[in-house]
């Protein structure tokens, strides 16, 4: 049975170090510079430990920053059309993109807590297994982070054309996508490496569209830096980070 110093130790090489406070022998914390949410290790039952990292987010933020503009709610499944269920939606598919993570949501008075969980069971369990395990871990709360700012950063950029446009107003209607001409004869030429947030156009500050699924077969129409202009299957098409994109 892998013992409390034991992982400390292997955590310590990859950079982490132990909080405050010591340990009980069943569950312990440790921190990383650089991350203001510490990594939890709590001892499951006498074969596994269950390690996480809980982030909290306001509502507000979340009501703020997933918020979906009227125009683009018709066209989505009922159940992803709130801010709440969007933002479930994204934290489940990226942890959905690392292995053994999982992600758990509970809602505390105005705040939701995000909770990205792994386990690490004592059979088999080695130094290598383990910094396996932790980077997956660690690159789902960076991958959320990552998101995160993304959307704050959008509305943020929204919010500041509508002070400065005539009339605090300004057309957020979305482009036409690319439709059965380009649809007919569409080829996939990449698919996406995670969930991929989707533009109106190359610009952070352009209308967000949506979010693409992790492993989505699309076709690379242009490139713009690191923009990708992309068109899925039914003829839908958008811009994105071409970082998320690898080649079929």
């Amino acid at each position: 049975m892998t013992d409390e110093l034991t992982l400390q130790r292997w955590a310590g090489r990859l950079g982490l170090a132990p909080s405050p406070g010591a340990g009980d022998g069943a569950a312990f914390t440790m921190t990383e510079n650089g991350r203001s949410a510490p990594v939890e290790f709590e001892r499951r039952d006498a074969g596994a430990w269950d390690v996480s990292v809980r982030i909290g987010i306001s509502s507000a933020d979340v009501a703020r920053d997933w918020a979906v503009p009227e125009e683009l709610a018709q066209g989505l499944d009922p159940q992803f059309r709130t801010p709440a269920d969007l933002f479930a939606r994204e934290v489940e598919q990226i942890a959905s993109i690392f292995p053994m993570v999982d992600a758990r949501l509970t809602n505390q008075h105005d705040a939701v807590i995000v909770e990205f969980v792994t386990a690490l069971f004592d059979e088999g369990l080695n130094h290598q297994s383990f910094a396996l395990t932790l980077w997956n871990l660690l690159h789902a709360v960076d991958e959320y982070e990552r998101v995160r700012s993304l959307r704050a950063r959008q509305h943020d950029a929204t919010t500041r054309l509508r002070a400065e446009l005539p009339g605090g107003t300004f057309d957020t209607a979305p482009t036409p996508p690319v439709v059965a001409t380009v649809a007919s004869s569409w080829t996939p030429t990449h698919t996406t490496t995670r969930p991929a947030q989707a533009w109106q156009a190359p610009d952070p500050t352009s209308v967000h569209t949506g979010t693409l699924d992790a492993r989505l077969p699309v076709q690379l129409l242009e490139r713009r830096g690191e923009w990708a202009h992309v068109v899925c299957s039914n003829g839908w098409s958008a811009w994105i980070d071409a970082r998320d994109l690898t080649v079929s």
